[in-house]
């Protein structure tokens, strides 16, 4: 049977706990420190006031808003759960909390790439089609337009959007897609170098040149 053996640079992740029970945070707590050396992820648990990566809590569902990743403790029905959301039900046991961990991890992992993703797609990195995209991810006319530009020609979100009458969060959902399949490449543009304007002034050398006459000289030989 085969171990799981964290690599030896993990991600570090914050977690926060609230609004359970004494003996249910200290056991959380104690587990996090037994399963340091199994986690998939570098978990390190931080005060409710501190902005923490997960939050772990013990309210239901329905009193909890916020877009952040949320584990709620106890039993709750699944589907009734917010997206991006997970559970621990009780009796807290080790096997589960590196389970939910693992999987709350890898789901921070993606929205941090997609985020970062999103903002140099923003910033506008043009970026061009490595290879045709599955159908998956062609599932409208506008995609199949946008995957179409793409392969021709390297476009940023503004340059796609404009091409493609598309909206700017179209473009940037669509590169996003596109980022998490692996299927772009940057392309680094390189300024060209603007020609002195006409009258404008000589460098030092040139200026030397004419005051020495070697200007005149080589214009009469």
């Amino acid at each position: 049977m085969s171990v799981y053996a964290p690599p030896l640079q993990r991600v570090v992740l914050s977690f926060s706990v609230d609004h359970l029970p004494v003996r249910e945070e200290l056991l959380l707590k104690s587990l996090m420190r037994v399963l340091d050396h199994r986690t998939r992820h570098e978990w390190r648990c931080v005060n409710q006031d501190q902005d923490a990566d997960l939050r772990v809590t013990g309210l239901s569902h329905e009193a909890v808003r916020s877009s952040a990743a949320v584990i709620f403790v106890g039993h709750h029905d699944e589907a009734d759960l917010p997206a991006g959301a997970s559970q621990l039900k009780l009796p807290l046991r080790a096997p589960q909390v590196e389970a939910v961990f693992n999987h709350m991890g890898g789901l921070l992992e993606t929205w941090r790439a997609e985020a970062a993703a999103s903002a140099a797609f923003a910033a506008g990195t043009p970026v061009r089609l490595r290879r045709w995209p599955a159908a998956s991810l062609l599932n409208s006319a506008e995609r199949i337009n946008l995957a179409t530009l793409l392969s021709v020609r390297a476009c940023t979100a503004q340059e796609l959007h404009r091409r493609s009458g598309a909206s700017v969060q179209a473009c940037l959902a669509f590169l996003a897609d596109l980022h998490r399949a692996g299927l772009l490449e940057e392309e680094r543009r390189v300024q060209a170098a603007v020609p002195m304007a006409a009258g404008a002034r000589p460098g030092l050398l040139a200026r030397i040149r004419a005051r020495l006459g070697l200007q005149a000289a080589a214009v009469q030989g």
